[in-house]
């Protein structure tokens, strides 16, 4: 199968799987749940499903069951949207790529706030001072005079 297609399989399990986790998956076990990647093999067989979960190794443990127990649920969801004739099987995978991620942006607010910066609303990073244009004194001014400006005949 070409590489291309694929990818768009691929992608195709992922937003499926992610998106009946997030509207139609009511297992208490399975909160707090990302659907990081789908890479489907080259025979279509096998889609591997790597998930992050928020909160403790009890939780993400727990999670991970309860991924395992929905599989059945998730792959005719999967088979729905594919139309293909077999529908892959799924293997749920953890990793903590969003654990981590959220671990060093705390720790980066912590050292911009010790720095002396403090985060916006927007989540961009402000100093105390306000930032602007630096004027130095040996700098002409922006705005030309007005005697320079009128250019005689």
């Amino acid at each position: 199968m070409p590489p291309r297609h694929l990818a768009k399989m691929s992608a195709a399990v992922k937003q499926t799987v992610s998106l009946a986790i997030l509207s139609r998956l009511r297992d208490p076990r399975v909160r707090d749940v990302t659907v990081i990647d789908a890479e489907l093999s080259p025979d279509m067989a096998v889609a591997k499903v790597t998930v992050s979960v928020m909160g403790d190794e009890a939780k993400r443990a727990k999670c991970l069951q309860g991924l395992r127990s929905a599989k059945g649920f998730l792959r005719s969801k999967v088979g729905d949207r594919l139309g293909i004739r077999s529908t892959p099987d799924l293997v749920f995978a953890l990793t903590d790529g969003v654990t981590k991620s959220v671990e060093t942006s705390r720790m980066l607010d912590d050292e911009a706030a010790r720095m002396g910066f403090a985060r916006a609303e927007d989540g961009e990073a402000v100093a105390d001072e306000p930032v602007g244009q630096t004027v130095f004194p040996d700098d002409p001014p922006d705005d030309p005079p007005d005697d320079a400006t009128q250019a005689g005949p």
